[in-house]
């Protein structure tokens, strides 16, 4: 039995998707009471931790995340003003927990208090219902793409040095 348990935990996968050799990027849109942000969330794993930055459309940082590699510790730094707030960033760090936490086999585990779905699109979508936000993290396209981009279109640049004579 103990086996069988151990062989089902290996079958599970994290549903946010990391790599520690090039960037993970998530479109990413948060939605709470009378705000909402658009924009790319970036995450790379580097010394076994998550490292993460979450940015808007216009390229303005919202706040930048760190998960311990045994994924039990969320730390934010350089925090949005408007989001600067201690009861703020304990929500967004308790969130960040849980979505980074879920797994294929213990999504349908969530209480009430949050809900984590994956879409037919891939979409991952959380709703914290105690505080009416909304997360939405789509997977862009260029992870897949990107080996292939700097192979097939690798620009050939010239420069030529005038002040050299």
């Amino acid at each position: 039995m103990c086996v069988a348990l151990l062989a089902r935990a290996g079958e599970c996968e994290y549903l946010m998707q990391t790599d520690s050799v090039k960037l993970t990027n998530y479109r990413v849109q948060l939605q709470a009471r009378n705000a909402s942000l658009d924009g790319m969330c970036a995450i790379k794993i580097i010394d076994g931790s998550i490292k993460g930055v979450v940015v808007n459309d216009f390229g303005i940082k919202a706040f930048a995340f760190s998960i311990s590699p045994d994924r039990k510790k969320v730390t934010l730094q350089d925090v949005l003003p408007m989001l600067d707030h201690w009861y703020i960033k304990r929500v967004i760090k308790n969130d960040l927990k849980l979505l980074f936490n879920a797994t294929s086999c213990n999504i349908s585990n969530q209480g009430k208090k949050t809900t984590i779905v994956v879409l037919d699109d891939g979409t991952i979508e959380m709703n914290n219902n105690k505080y009416n936000i909304k997360y939405l993290f789509s997977l862009t396209q260029d992870n897949e793409q990107e080996e292939n981009d700097y192979q097939d279109d690798e620009p050939q640049f010239e420069i030529d040095d005038e002040t050299a004579e």
